[in-house]
């Protein structure tokens, strides 16, 4: 187990420890002794005994620091791990004494600083450099440390068991078992065949006797966004498949057991090149199948302005053609969507519309949006009303009559239908207009006694659309008829009740010879004769 530094600071640092992998999680209390020291200058004396500090990157490979060949050892993991990456440790000299603190932050495997002694000798992990069904070839490098001249010979272990001591730095591995596992390990011994360092173990797989599967074929890109490219491909012809191994641009990104995969993370508008391979228990396909595709650009969010200044260009009763200033979008506008009493009626590219769906006399109220060839739509134009004209005549009125009366015709009709409403009619005499009247009945004063007249009588509504004329209806004006009565009450105002004048002037009409009376009156009627009152 290896002890950590963290988050250092003036003021202190955070400690923590780490144990080695273990068979459960279970882990006794430990206590850790600390020395620490802060210093603005790298050397110094601490209360009269002098030091050295330092802050360094340490991996498996040694570094010389402060005259010490320093370098970092991990454990020997159940992880399958080939290489170490880098710690950084804190290095001090106090008084001869060295001391590694390591303050990796991220850091989790556990490791331990090591430092040359005089017989100290270290060996690096063996590289597999080839491989077939039945062996498996090794090289490695040289021992090294300060007692690497002691090295005499190496030797190698395959799963823990001495197979070949050599002198060189390679070695072949031969009668192993197709498609099976190994493990190899490298000894470094002095003249004496005693043990001075073992590296670290390195593991290898024969191939298999089985002939791999055929490459697959068909591949294509089924889906491309801006970030993701879904490929598809068909199984090979010949040899069962394990597996698939999905290269781009030479470099291995994933293994899959079904003929499909969608690579993410990926940048907008930007080539890549895919190779496919199958493995079976032959191994890896010699061949695969290429595809080369390039990701979308980043998709646009930004709608369209707004249209501007919609207008009615044109309208009639049974037609509205609209028109627009055209709105403007990073992309381009695609087209526009025309709404009429809040749904949609149509779309149109152009900057005009024209709706033949509208009936006559009637309110609509119209907007537009624009919509963007990513599918951004604008906020709604300001909406306009447009109304429809009246072209519909009201009926021509019926039931019309016109009865000449004393001194007055009198007119009257049945009232008129209308599809929007009838504003009222038009009377005309002899065809011209004298009166016009919200009514279905009009008396005519202007008329002469015995005077036939010929009368029609028209509707028409608040587009004043006209119904057209009625029938011709004739009239003829009369006298009003007077009575003896009224005729005996007009004299006897001059003549007297009983026939006899009030005055010299006026004639006594009692006892008047009868023939003679009717002849005076005939006359009077004829102008004959003459008088100021008869006269009147």
């Amino acid at each position: 187990m290896i002890a950590r530094a963290r988050n250092k600071s003036r003021r202190g640092f955070q400690a923590a420890l780490f144990e080695e992998e273990a068979k459960n999680d279970s882990h006794a209390e430990e206590t850790v002794g600390y020395l620490a020291i802060y210093k603005r200058r790298n050397r110094g004396n601490l209360h009269g005994v002098p030091f050295s500090l330092a802050s360094t990157k340490l991996n498996h490979r040694i570094k010389k620091t402060f005259g010490h060949n320093i370098w970092v050892q991990e454990e020997q993991s159940l992880d399958e791990e080939l290489k170490h990456g880098k710690e950084r440790y804190d290095l001090l000299v106090l008084d001869g004494l060295f001391f590694a603190q390591d303050v990796t932050t991220k850091g989790m495997n556990t490791s331990a600083p090591r430092r040359d002694t005089p017989d100290t000798v270290y060996l690096g992990k063996p590289d597999v450099t080839a491989f077939s069904t039945t062996t498996v070839s090794l090289a490695w490098q040289a021992a090294s440390g300060a007692g690497a001249g002691n090295v005499a010979s190496y030797r190698v272990l395959r799963d823990g068991v001495p197979v070949e001591t050599i002198a060189g730095l390679s070695h072949i591995s031969a009668g192993l078992e197709p498609a099976t596992r190994y493990g190899f390990a490298i000894q470094a011994l002095d003249l004496n065949g005693e043990l001075l360092a073992t590296s670290s173990t390195v593991e290898a797989v024969t191939e298999s006797e089985q002939l791999p599967p055929g490459k697959p074929t068909g591949l294509e890109a089924t889906n491309v966004t801006f970030s993701s490219i879904t490929l598809k491909w068909q199984p090979p012809a010949e040899g069962e498949v394990t597996h698939y191994t999905v290269y781009r641009n030479g470099d291995l990104i994933a293994t899959v057991t079904n003929p499909g995969f969608t690579d993410t993370n990926l940048k907008p508008e930007t080539g890549y090149r895919y190779f496919v391979t199958a493995s079976g228990a032959g191994g890896e396909s010699s061949e695969g199948a290429e595809l080369s595709v390039s990701t979308l650009p980043l998709p646009d969010t930004s709608p369209p302005t707004a249209p501007q200044w919609l207008s009615a260009l044109e309208v009639s009763a049974t037609q509205v053609r609209l028109g627009w200033q055209a709105s403007t979008d990073n992309t381009g506008v695609a087209l526009y969507k025309v709404f009429r009493d809040g749904e949609m009626i149509g779309e149109t590219a152009e900057t005009s519309f024209l709706d033949t769906g509208v009936e006559e006399a009637k309110s609509y109220s119209y907007s537009v949006i624009a919509v963007d060839v990513a599918g951004n739509q604008s906020p709604s134009s300001a909406a306009i009303e447009v109304k429809t004209p009246d072209v519909t005549a009201p009926g021509i009125p019926g039931g019309f009559s016109a009865i000449g009366d004393h001194r007055v015709v009198r007119l009257s009709w049945d009232p008129s239908n209308d599809n929007v409403a009838v504003a009222g009619y038009r009377v005309l005499r002899n065809g011209v207009l004298i009166a016009t009247t919200a009514y279905t009945g009009y008396i005519d004063h202007d008329v002469s006694v015995g005077q036939t007249y010929e009368y029609t009588v028209e509707a028409f509504d608040t587009s004043d659309n006209s119904s057209g004329p009625s029938e011709i209806k004739e009239a003829t004006v009369t006298e009003p008829p007077v009575s003896g009565a009224m005729l005996a009450e007009t004299c006897s105002g001059c003549h007297g009740n009983d026939g006899l004048s009030k005055g010299p002037v006026i004639p006594t009409l009692a006892g008047m010879d009868k023939d003679y009376f009717v002849s005076v009156m005939q006359d009077f009627r004829n102008g004959v004769r003459h008088s100021t009152m008869m006269g009147r």
